[in-house]
Formats: structure tokens, sequence, C-alpha cells
């Protein structure tokens, strides 16, 4: 279940990118039925926010699981509920 949630907050985070991004694009292009373009949009002013702290399936693939601590991947291992750290 733990391995499942993580997949799915991992692919909430990335989509939600692939629609902030398209937003963006798309009001940069957007043109009116007349055919006059819409004024530019002022510059997105949103910031990337990443999955929060916690265990998530290893993208490594070398261990169950693998601690994000917000902004990278640790060494920080488990495997059958136990913890260690990674040697590599």
């Amino acid at each position: 279940m733990r391995n499942e949630w993580s997949y799915e907050v991992a692919l909430g985070v990335v989509a939600s990118q692939l629609v902030k991004t398209a937003n963006v694009v798309s009001g940069a292009v957007a043109t009116r039925r007349d055919g006059e373009r819409h004024p530019e949009p002022a510059p997105a002013r949103w910031a990337w926010s990443p999955a929060p702290m916690g265990w998530f399936a290893d993208p490594y693939r070398r261990h169950e699981l693998r601690y994000w601590d917000g902004q990278r991947w640790t060494e920080h291992v488990s495997d059958r509920g136990t913890q260690t750290v990674d040697q590599r």
C-alpha cells in the first residue's frame, strides 16, 4: 500500500507541474476569435512544490523504499521493514 501511495504522490506532483506549464503556454499563444492576440500574461509566480518528506519506492530500484527529505533522495533505505544506509 505504501508503494502505491508514493507512486500516486509522484504522479500527482508531475501532473500538477504539467498542468501549470500547459496553462502558461496556452495563455501565451491564445488568440481571440477576431484574430487579435491577448495581452501577454504576467510571468508565472508559482514555485515547484516537491513531494513531502517521507518513505517512497526506491527510484534506483536497489531497495524497497528510500527516504525523500523534501529536496533530494537520501542514502537511508528500507527493506522488509529494516532501515539501513545504502552503501553506493
